[in-house]
């Protein structure tokens, strides 16, 4: 999460949406007293999470809540499927680094990694921005129009943005396929299901 008490809003950061290339732009306007990630509450806010990636019931209970009311609240989100696969492939990516493995024998160990991965779940974005069911952004910023919507999103709130974006973390993806082409079908259907909220509310293709 990032929050801005300096230009009044809370970014909340679901996993593999794009989310550290938007960070990069919005600490670069942040203040003194604001917060990028909850390690940097203060002592007198009460953190429920410690974790860049916070929920937003637990943001809410860390925040004052005058705050929380008037603020202008955004999250950025990603096709379920290609999440699922970025994060498999962001994982395996931390092996290859850590074991020395070259590309080929990393992409062995692939399938089973992503398996395992959408078994699990935690590309499941929603509550992340959702409190008992209802979302409570007022925007998204989308990773398939993630520039477009991130200048909106900075313009409304008057926050520069550089000519050009930063790119992060993009190196660890092996496969350039869509991510519907590299799942099966049996795991886009598991991925449907924990992610329905997601399919519905952003209109994304199942």
């Amino acid at each position: 999460m990032i929050v801005s008490f300096k230009y009044n809003y809370i970014y909340f950061r679901p996993k593999k949406t794009g989310s550290s290339s938007i960070a990069a732009i919005l600490q670069a306007s942040l203040d003194e007293g604001d917060i990028r990630r909850s390690q940097a509450l203060p002592a007198d806010i009460r953190p429920d999470r410690r974790s860049v990636h916070m929920k937003a019931a637990d943001i809410r209970n860390s925040m004052p809540e005058a705050f929380w009311n008037r603020c202008f609240k955004f999250a950025s989100e990603r096709h379920p499927y290609e999440k699922a696969v970025s994060l498999a492939f962001f994982r395996l990516g931390k092996q290859q680094q850590k074991r020395q493995k070259t590309p080929e024998r990393s992409l062995q160990r692939f399938p089973a990694l992503l398996a395992r991965v959408v078994a699990g779940g935690e590309y499941r974005g929603f509550d992340y921005y959702a409190i008992d069911g209802k979302p409570v952004v007022n925007e998204f910023i989308r990773h398939e129009t993630l520039e477009k919507d991130l200048r909106w999103v900075a313009a409304r709130l008057g926050i520069p943005v550089p000519v050009e974006l930063p790119r992060n973390k993009s190196t660890f993806r092996l496969d350039p396929r869509p991510a519907r082409d590299i799942l099966t079908e049996e795991q886009r259907h598991t991925i449907y299901q924990n992610c329905r909220q997601e399919f519905e509310l952003l209109g994304y293709e199942p």
